[in-house]
């Protein structure tokens, strides 16, 4: 690489990422989930460092551009991905012992979140220990049960010529290529795209801008949705992929870095018209997904939370809390999680999920309000496994940055954020949340009744759920698309 010799570069960069993609591959099979995230951590620094340092030489190679799109579509979403198939695979077997199990991990897994958010000093002595020793002995059960009905990392397999292969004549995959881990000092950290159409004899790359350059229009908000902002970001991505696009193509295109976190559909051209009324655009966590044969959900039926009461006594806690009973409790939190002074009502929500459902019955889609006191987060919860194909939520949301736990550090060392040990939580995901029905209660610090749930649902608690039936899901809140790029 520091010689330039290309020529012999590309063979052994290949070989190198085929190595590790099928010891990382065979390793999974066998692997419970936190395993493979382990693993995932340990291994994934290298593919992707060599990705970024060597993927622009596909300015002058097609060889380059097969490995790095190949790189790209494995290590894109790996560790979601994988728990994805390994659960459909199970729902799928028909297999009532296996699917027993499975139901028997969930139960075990939220039981786990539960004590990960108390201080240790209130758990159980051993039940945390406990708990993790079952639910890894659950999960190599359905592991080996799960090897009769198919190879849940199969779909981790797929190449660029699978996705080549399943575009049609106006279909267009890009993956979009964050340059900015990379090998060696020379290089300025870039974002790049990775261009693919159907009958193609390599994907094409194509050259954006810098890392500094991209990250200078996110510093200025929402200001790069309109006027000069919007323009110059479109002649910086979508203007140097029209060589590959024509007008009304179905454009599949998975972010990295930044771009996850920008609206790229929205910049528009000289003429002020906007990349989404232009093309048909997808946005997918990888273009691998463009292969999957998923059965089509029917848009029947929508649920639609709007016009929450946030405020809510403790009678009415109770009441509400009374009609999903059996709804696992998850998490309470303190009055140090506290970034505002309560949360204030949002009437044109209401007005927004009545609209919503005038639009619905025009559809002959039978949409079901969750308004007022009866939108808490009982009702949110027992949407799991009910296969609701919309699902649409218009309240408060959250984002808290790693750095605010500076300013909340009791509330962190209560929800045991900080924890150590071998199964240490990734606590990314107690972070974020939506508010619900009587979540003020919560977020002030004032006592909830035993049993009731606290209306403050967080992405933790989200990940347990059975959606597996919901095709769209709308978060219309504050701080919603947030995160942080790691």
């Amino acid at each position: 690489y520091k010689l330039g010799n290309t020529k012999k570069l590309l063979p052994i960069w290949n070989k190198h990422f085929d190595i590790d993609k099928r010891y990382i591959l065979s390793q999974f099979r066998s692997m419970t989930e936190y395993q493979r995230k382990t693993l995932w951590s340990k291994n994934s620094m290298q593919i992707i460092a060599t990705n970024h340092t060597y993927a622009p030489l596909g300015k002058t190679s097609p060889d380059a551009c097969k490995t790095s799109y190949n790189s790209l579509l494995f290590a894109k979403g790996l560790i979601l991905s994988s728990s994805i198939e390994f659960d459909r695979v199970i729902n799928e077997s028909g297999n009532k012992e296996l699917l027993k199990t499975f139901e028997e991990l969930r139960t075990t897994q939220r039981r786990l979140n539960t004590f990960y958010n108390k201080p240790i000093s209130e758990r159980p002595a051993g039940e945390t220990e406990r708990l993790e020793a079952r639910a890894n002995e659950l999960e190599k059960v359905l592991i080996a049960g799960s090897k009769e009905y198919a190879d849940f990392t199969r779909y981790l397999s797929v190449e660029w010529e699978d996705v080549r292969n399943a575009l049609s004549d106006k279909d267009v995959a890009i993956e979009f290529i964050a340059g900015t881990q990379l090998l060696d000092n020379t290089t300025k950290p870039y974002y790049a795209a990775l261009v693919l159409r159907k009958g193609w004899d390599s994907p094409k790359y194509v050259e954006l801008m810098t890392e500094e350059e991209l990250t200078e229009h996110y510093k200025r908000g929402a200001h790069i949705y309109s006027g000069y902002g919007a323009l110059e970001l479109y002649n910086r991505i979508w203007a140097k992929l029209e060589p590959y696009l024509s007008e009304g193509d179905n454009v599949y295109f998975a972010p990295d870095g930044l771009l996850h976190q920008m609206n790229v559909e929205l910049f528009y051209d000289v003429n002020r018209k906007r990349a989404n009324e232009k093309y048909n655009l997808y946005r997918v966590s990888s273009t691998r997904e463009v292969c999957l044969d998923r059965a089509t959900i029917k848009k029947s039926s929508a649920v639609l939370y709007g016009g929450l009461q946030y405020n809510m006594s403790n009678d009415s806690l109770i009441m509400e809390s009374k009609r999903y009973r059996g709804t696992p409790t998850m998490v309470r939190f303190s009055a140090d999680s506290l970034q505002r002074a309560g949360w204030e009502p949002l009437p044109g929500t209401k007005r927004e999920v009545d609209s919503i459902d005038v639009v619905c019955k025009a559809h002959n889609v039978k949409s079901d309000i969750y308004t007022a006191t009866v939108g808490n987060e009982e009702s949110f919860k027992a949407l799991s496994g009910k296969k609701t194909p919309i699902i649409h939520i218009a309240t408060h949301g959250f984002f808290f940055k790693n750095e605010e736990r500076e300013k909340n550090n009791r509330f962190f060392e209560r929800m045991s954020i900080d924890q150590q040990g071998p199964r240490k939580p990734d606590n990314s995901m107690k972070r974020s949340g939506l508010i619900f029905a009587g979540g003020q209660r919560a977020w002030l610090g004032e006592s909830i009744p035993e049993g009731v749930e606290d209306g403050i649902l967080l992405a933790e608690e989200i990940s347990t759920m059975d959606l597996s039936g919901t095709d769209i899901v709308v978060l219309s809140a504050c701080q919603t698309g947030l995160g942080e790029i790691t």
